[in-house]
Formats: structure tokens, sequence, C-alpha cells
């Protein structure tokens, strides 16, 4: 289902509600240039609320640019005497296939992943980024290629984050999905000598062996 920045918006300031804990766009504003718009996501428990992440969507500057995503700043909070975070939550896959139905061919979905810490450290031990637990997360929602910004440009570009991206069409699309076939195929084939050290080895290789199915089937077609 594509979704246009007004419906996207919109559903954003709305929010999900999760057992009584409401997550949704607490304030909305201009970003720094006219297709850049910025929004605060606050959790909201018996109407106190505070801020955990922030977002900043690019609606595109056709024909030069085309839209993107950024989830960032993201935080772990105690609110009304309850731990409160993002990562490996339904408010996280709320918010992820929100910006997937927005997102579209050739467009950009960045996220922040300091804070995941079985993200950080699969990533940081080199593993696949689809076999990382956010990686996965995305190659679900439709993006195929993707980016590790480990160690951020000029150190300008915040902390470090995953940059997934949807193919512009169906040879980007076959390109992008061999290419993680031969990753994820090599990754498994050493485990299988190995054998994963701990559970987030463990994860990986769970993870790998269902993308390597997934595309065997798909690239055979």
């Amino acid at each position: 289902m594509v979704v246009s920045i007004a419906e996207l918006v919109k559903s954003i300031e709305d929010g999900f509600i999760y057992r009584d804990v409401k997550f949704y766009g607490c304030r909305t504003r201009k970003g720094r240039f006219a297709e850049e718009i910025a929004i605060d996501m606050c959790i909201e428990i018996d109407k106190k609320s505070a801020i955990i992440l922030y977002m900043k969507i690019f609606t595109g500057r056709e024909p030069y640019y085309r839209k993107w995503i950024e989830i960032f700043n993201i935080m772990s909070i105690k609110l009304d005497g309850i731990e409160m975070r993002f990562y490996e939550t339904p408010y996280e896959s709320w918010l992820l296939d929100k910006a997937s139905q927005f997102l579209q061919g050739g467009e950009k979905l960045f996220i922040e992943y300091i804070g995941d810490f079985e993200t950080s450290k699969q990533l940081e031990r080199g593993y696949p980024i689809v076999a990382s637990r956010l990686g996965y997360e995305m190659f679900l929602r439709g993006f195929t290629w993707f980016k590790n910004w480990y160690f951020p440009e000029g150190f300008m570009e915040g902390n470090p984050k995953i940059q997934g991206e949807k193919p512009v069409d169906l040879l980007a699309r076959k390109r992008h999905l061999n290419d993680i076939f031969q990753e994820v195929e090599q990754f498994i084939e050493w485990l299988d000598i190995h054998s994963p050290i701990d559970s987030y080895e463990e994860k990986a290789y769970r993870r790998a062996k269902n993308v390597y199915k997934v595309l065997k089937e798909e690239l055979a077609k």
C-alpha cells in the first residue's frame, strides 16, 4: 500500500496504541529546507509524555532527489516509573511499516542502531546486514540495498545507522538480491563449519538461512 506524505504525517500524528501506551508524533514542523518535515516522536502513559526519538522526512525534489526518511536519536526513557524502549518493540514494527509504505523504488530509510545492542554487536563483527536484527526487519519490508554507516564521514551524520534502499526497478532488485544471496551463502557456509559462538551469532545464522531460502526460491523463477 502506497501512502502520500499527508497520509503518512496524519497517521504518525494519530499514533499507535499498544497496551495503553501511545506512540505518536507529538510535534511536527518544517525542516531545514522546503521539502523536509521534522517530527518528534513521543511515548504517552496516563497523559504524561516524553520524546523517545526523532525523525525527518524528505518528500523529494524531482527530478533530482528522491524521498528519504531518517529515524535517529533513539532513546530508552523512564515514564511514570516505567522503562520504555523503541528497539524490538511493536512501536518499532509500526514505524518501520509506515516508513516502508511511504518509500518506493530508489528511496531510502536511515535508522540509527547505536542503542540496539544486538544489531550493534552483529554489525561490529561484520555479519551481513540482512542477518542483523534491524537489517532483517528492513529486508522484510522490501529494502534490498544496504550500507552500514558505522563511522560517519566528517563526523556530521550523527550516530551509526543502517541505510536501506528499495530497488528502482526489477533489474536492480534482481541485482541486489543476487548480492545478498551470495553474501548470506558465504556466511552460512562459514558457520556450518565453525558453529555459532553465542546467541548473537546464532540469531544471525538463523536469519541468514531464512533469507537464503527465500532468495533461492525467488531467484530460481
